[in-house]
């Protein structure tokens, strides 16, 4: 009798977990396993009806295929120093010399080149005058990088 239960007892526990499993959906038996419930995905609507056994036989028309290169290029952000030394010394060109003189004192030389090569030439000459005043090794230095900016020429386009 010891000898049928250690027998029975574990086959019983492996059949009814086994069963339980199935039932919940853990493990897939055939006939004992509940169906799946289609869930709305991707914005489709939830009572939308579902395919029947008969519309699967139709066959679907096939979406057309859209190829890699005939998709639109993504516009891949760059930038621009140029467009933004441009926009700086229009702003700056409406600023009095006085406060100019003060937003540029943390500046670097070589930055304010290109820049105050954008800019008008009259306010260019009030500043280099007003920085000469207090600074002059400093207004050296920006005329230099002045001329070197003022002297750089624009690649020809490649052919």
């Amino acid at each position: 009798m010891k000898k049928l239960m250690m027998i029975v007892v574990p086959v019983l526990l492996l059949g009814g977990g086994a069963y339980f499993a199935a039932t919940k959906g853990m493990i897939n038996i055939p006939g004992v396993t509940p169906k799946k419930k289609i869930t709305a995905m991707y914005g489709e609507e939830k009572d939308a009806p579902q395919p029947s056994a008969a519309d699967s036989t139709s066959t679907p028309e096939p979406e057309p295929e859209v190829s890699i290169s005939a998709r639109e290029p993504v516009p891949i952000p760059t930038d621009d120093p140029k467009l933004g030394q441009a926009k700086v010394a229009a702003l700056w060109n409406e600023m009095d010399v006085a406060s100019l003189e003060k937003t540029i004192l943390d500046w670097k030389d070589e930055e304010l080149g290109p820049i105050l090569n954008a800019m008008n030439t009259e306010k260019v000459t009030e500043l280099l005058q007003k920085i000469a005043g207090s600074d002059a090794k400093r207004a050296s230095r920006l005329t230099r990088a002045l001329q070197a900016e003022a002297s750089k020429k624009e690649p020809e386009p490649v052919k």
